[in-house]
Formats: structure tokens, sequence, C-alpha cells
């Protein structure tokens, strides 16, 4: 996408807008047939966990994002942000629903978005943070395949008790068409289920794939636990003081686990395993 504007930009009079985890949204665009698109991506790109706000309602605060379609090229814009320009109407979608879900995300009210997998046993949840490309979505969906129950493979939402509360949509897998491609992948398909109660956190696995990497597993404790932790939490910067209370809550009772790990398939068997008989597998620094 590029950021070449024309001189002359059409008036937005089409309006969708929502609230979601607090956060209040407008997406506007002069095609009502786009917006009525954009509107069906964002309802499942956020669970359809949205409130619609009614146009006269006052909302000076939202967040505004525009997208449209002008002399052949589609564009996009976001809080006052300098317009991106695609030829590919799918582009320009996939960014507007990436950014959506982010500024829910980083200025959600009283939850905390961890950039994170998350499964679940024996009650407990699973918490697997991890940036793009880290192998995450790979491991959670091996450790579905060994009995764990899916809760997501892109955001770990806490809320002020510490218990993680699902947000499960497809897993999005790379490789399975092209190398650097993502295709979405449901839970079913691979056997699993997805779980929807809040659950306390038993484990923060701190891990990321190398390819000749050896399993050594080593018990952080609560505060180095943390900092580990916030790199990828998300509303750490716009929330800091509520955020970083919702993460002491949660180290205070789970374990903080680090150490690279290697192919995701043998290494769910052995995961799965430290999590239901952790004291034998787990030595402290």
């Amino acid at each position: 996408m590029t950021g070449q504007i024309p001189v002359i930009y059409p008036a937005h009079d089409q309006e969708f807008v929502f609230r979601c985890y607090g956060v209040a949204v407008a997406v506007q665009c002069i095609d009502q047939e786009l917006l009525l698109e954009a509107e069906q991506r964002l309802r499942a790109a956020l669970m359809n966990r949205i409130e619609i706000i009614d146009n006269s309602f006052d909302i000076s605060a939202k967040h505004c994002f525009k997208i449209g379609l002008y002399k052949g090229s589609y564009y996009y814009s976001g809080n006052g942000s300098e317009r991106s320009w695609s030829s590919s109407k799918t582009v320009v979608l996939n960014f507007l629903e990436s950014m959506v879900r982010l500024t829910v995300a980083e200025h959600a009210i009283d939850r905390v978005f961890i950039h994170s997998g998350v499964v679940a046993r024996n009650g407990k949840a699973i918490l697997i943070p991890g940036n793009s490309y880290s192998g995450k979505s790979t491991l959670i969906a091996e450790l579905v395949k060994n009995g764990a129950v899916y809760y997501s493979d892109e955001y770990a939402i806490l809320d002020e008790n510490g218990l993680v509360h699902s947000f499960p949509r497809p897993l999005a897998m790379r490789g399975i068409e092209a190398e650097h491609s993502q295709t979405d992948v449901t839970v079913e398909s691979l056997g699993g289920i997805a779980g929807y109660e809040p659950l306390p956190v038993g484990m923060v696995l701190i891990t990321e794939f190398k390819e000749d990497a050896v399993w050594e597993p080593v018990t952080l404790e609560p505060g180095k636990g943390v900092l580990e932790i916030i790199p990828h939490t998300i509303s750490i910067r716009f929330n800091t003081e509520f955020a970083l209370g919702v993460l002491n809550k949660v180290v205070a009772s789970a374990s903080v686990i680090k150490s690279q790990r290697h192919d995701a398939k043998q290494f769910a068997k052995i995961l799965s395993n430290l999590f239901d008989n952790s004291s034998n597998y787990v030595k402290m620094p």
C-alpha cells in the first residue's frame, strides 16, 4: 500500500459505529456495499462481540477509520493518518481488520490483551506469548490435537481478576497453501473443541522454535515472569497500571516457564506432560 494522496477526497456519508470491549469505533465509507462488506469482516474478526452505537450518540473520543474507492484505487486511513492506497480491495479490508482489532486490543477498558496463544488442560489455561513467525499457531494446533481445549491463537484476554477469556477465531496457519501466506483453520478440523468459560492461568510458556533447540525448562520468579510477558502485552502503553496489576495477579498463581523448543509435534506431547506433572520437569534457576 502506498501513501499517495489525490487532490480531492470523496465525502464519507455512510458509517458503521460500534463499541467493543469498551472501545468506540467508527468506520466510514462513501459506498454502502463496501461498508457492509467491511462490517461483516469486522464482526467476524471481533467474534461479533460488538455493541452497535446510534450515530446520534456522543462518541467524540471514538476511533475513526475510513475506506473507499477513488479513481480506480482503494484507500484506507485511520485516526487521521495519511491515506494508504492499493489496487486490491482485499488488501485494504485486511488492513482495516488488522488495525481495528489492534485498536480494540490497545484501548480495551477492563481487559488486558496479550499477543498469545491459549489452550486449556484440566480446567486451567496455558498461555504461550509470541510474535508472528514464532511458531505459536503451529504449537497451539498440535496441543489441540493432543487433547487441549482451544481458546485462542492470537490474544489472551485477561479480566481484572487474571482470568483468561476465550477468543476462538480460526487458527491462522502459515505454510499450508504457500510458505508465508495464512490459511484459516477451524479447531474442529483439527479434531478439537473450543472453550468459552473464563479460566485461571496455570502456566505461561515463554518459548520460541529453534531447529536444534534443547528443551531445558526453567521456572522464572514472578517479577522476571512479568518482564517476559510485558513485551507481548498490547494494552501496556495505554493502560499501564491496570495491565501491570493483572499481570501480577497471573504470575502470583501461575508458573512462568522459559526455554527454547524444537519440533511442535513432538514438543506438544512434552508440554502436555509437563503441565500435568510440572514438579517432575521444571527446575528453578
